[in-house]
């Protein structure tokens, strides 16, 4: 395995990224990321650690990219990368999309900017980075300017209880500069992180996404399957529980100053401090860790068959330990969700 370009030192995966894209041979990059699932799998890894793998494939070419691009556009160089989202926690798995943004010092010229950005979101796409979409990407002028800009940008969205977008589901909390000068987003995410922390209102307000969470689950304690459409009795497990697991860590990380980007770290120093209990902590961990490991093995059937990868399990087909699991983990997400909502964390 460790012959393999995709592990190990970083410098060498680059190098072949590079490559690849000059050449412009995108399949091989995206038979790339699958064969790091895949070894991954096969060699028993842990969840976490193949999505951290390929959360730092997904980084390295995007830097490549960045620097492909940077040599005919040199105001490039001067740019940060940002990923948002499941990148800034290096959670990402196959079936994860883009969500990007952009740091300049200064604005360039517009008409090169949107044709810029589009070319950079298309050459991921085609190596495999999907497109978001809730255009979550550098083509809207949304998700790139100046520092300043961003800061004025993000309290604006956090300070606005009427409007509604992606950015209210504290999606943009949870970045990383991926290319490019650190500097201009370490400290706008500090600046960012303390301008909520220290505001209970807006921590309520991020709160406000997980009141409408019920868990896929009746009174009855019977799965609330989909309804219809090509994943009829089907459970899509990112949306219905990843998601509000990541949320509720996040908003209890942001109330006690918990300055690690990973959901598993952060469940493991609100349980070190005593923030939640260590039982809760376990059940949520073993949630994340066995739906993550799913999510991974479902990405590489699909992409491995020609198809999408996607988030749906079908928990009628699986096993009665794994049905408990799932049921007892659907549970801890929403035992901390309310611990949130309550009042217990804020």
């Amino acid at each position: 395995m460790n012959a393999c370009p995709w592990y190990g030192d970083a410098a060498v995966r680059q190098t072949t990224l590079l490559r690849l894209a000059a050449q412009g041979s995108f399949r091989e990059i995206r038979m790339g990321r699958i064969k790091l699932v895949r070894d991954g799998l096969n060699a028993n890894r842990n969840a976490a650690d193949i999505s951290r793998e390929v959360s730092l494939f997904n980084e390295d070419l995007a830097k490549v990219v960045l620097a492909l691009h940077a040599r005919e556009h040199a105001w490039l160089e001067a740019c940060t990368w940002l990923e948002f989202g499941s990148g800034g926690r290096q959670e990402q798995v196959l079936s994860s999309d883009q969500d990007n943004g952009l740091i300049y010092p200064v604005a360039p010229d517009t008409h090169e900017l949107d044709n810029v950005a589009q070319d950079l979101v298309m050459t991921l796409d085609g190596a495999g980075m999907s497109l978001c979409p809730g255009g979550i990407m550098v083509t809207s002028p949304l998700w790139r300017g100046t520092r300043d800009a961003w800061i004025a940008r993000l309290r604006a969205w956090l300070a606005n209880p009427v409007e509604k977008g992606p950015w209210q589901y504290g999606l943009f909390l949870d970045f990383r500069p991926l290319a490019g000068p650190k500097e201009p987003a370490l400290s706008l995410k500090h600046e960012l992180w303390e301008y909520v922390r220290t505001r209970p209102l807006v921590l309520r307000f991020l709160a406000e996404e997980l009141a409408g969470y019920r868990i896929p689950l009746t009174i009855w304690g019977h799965f609330v399957l989909i309804p219809k459409g090509p994943f009829q009795g089907g459970l899509d497990i990112k949306h219905s529980g990843m998601v509000r697991l990541a949320t509720a860590v996040r908003i209890l990380a942001l109330k006690y100053g918990l300055t690690m980007h990973h959901t598993l770290d952060r469940i493991h120093a609100l349980e070190d401090r005593g923030h939640i209990s260590a039982r809760l902590g376990k059940r949520l961990t073993r949630f994340w860790s066995w739906s993550q490991g799913q999510r991974l093995r479902i990405g590489l059937r699909e992409q491995c068959a020609g198809k999408s990868a996607h988030n749906v399990i079908y928990p009628y087909q699986l096993d009665r330990e794994e049905i408990l699991l799932l049921k007892d983990g659907l549970y801890a997400v929403e035992t901390c969700a309310r611990m949130v909502l309550d009042g217990a964390g804020l």
